[in-house]
């Protein structure tokens, strides 16, 4: 497989550019087609990241965790998850 260049991509009949950003429009394009142009995508994200706090609560709530401690845990997981 060779690789491509954009020189390729632009003289090549079978590609359109659709569309030209900059670095700094690059976050409001994705918050426009993230919060306007939901798909099955996008509703499964929310699912998924509702599950997971509602679950992440219950946890904490049945294991009688202090607030803090609850909270240094997520901490942890965060650091974990990066």
């Amino acid at each position: 497989m060779t690789n491509l260049s954009v020189a390729d991509i632009e003289a090549d009949t079978h590609y359109q550019l659709l569309d030209e950003l900059g670095h700094k429009d690059l976050a409001p394009f994705c918050a426009k087609f993230y919060w306007h142009q939901r798909s099955w995508v996008t509703w499964a994200h929310y699912a998924f990241s509702l599950a997971a706090l509602v679950f992440w609560i219950v946890a904490g709530i049945r294991q009688q965790l202090h607030f803090s401690a609850w909270m240094e845990n997520f901490g942890y997981a965060v650091i974990c998850f990066v």
